[in-house]
């Protein structure tokens, strides 16, 4: 499965630092890559796993909400993940709050990842043909939250207490 990672933020902003960071020279070095748009995946996904302590089963793993359309699963767990099967897909995700289009592309087979994992209102959108097939905000408000602590750094864990309201 193709993994297609995206960001909250101008990819513009992790690009000006790829020739200081250690892993994007590590990249450059290993890698005969022809466009940068392969190198942005790569690096994000090493990127999760390194600095977001994100295994690959946290990436891989099967996605279980159903959209009511086969093959199109839809979950939040490791930021939001998106399954969509082979087709003509289109697939616009924003930022519901603020209105910022994080990702607008055509997409056959594989699953789309956020790199921020952070609590962000999501607005999905998946067209087929041009034709909107679903449509879905992440709306949180009376259902169960499952917070989990990768750091174990008292203060940290801590300072977060007041927040869980």
């Amino acid at each position: 499965m193709r993994l297609h990672f995206f960001t909250v933020n101008k990819i513009d902003d992790y690009r000006k630092h790829y020739s200081i960071h250690s892993q994007a020279k590590k990249i450059f070095q290993e890698q005969h890559l022809q466009a940068i748009e392969d190198f942005d995946q790569i690096f994000f996904s090493l990127t999760m796993k390194s600095a977001f302590n994100v295994s690959d089963e946290d990436l891989e793993s099967e996605i279980y909400g159903e959209t009511g359309i086969d093959g199109l699963r839809l979950d939040f767990n490791c930021g939001l993940r998106l399954d969509v099967p082979e087709g003509n897909f289109r697939v616009r995700i924003s930022d519901f709050d603020t209105g910022h289009v994080c990702l607008d592309k055509y997409i056959s087979g594989g699953r789309i990842i956020s790199v921020e994992n952070y609590f962000i209102r999501w607005h999905v959108e998946v067209f087929l043909d041009d034709e909107k097939i679903f449509e879905h905000t992440l709306n949180l408000e009376g259902q169960p939250v499952t917070i989990i602590f990768k750091n174990p750094a008292l203060g940290d864990t801590l300072c977060l207490v007041p927040y869980f309201d």
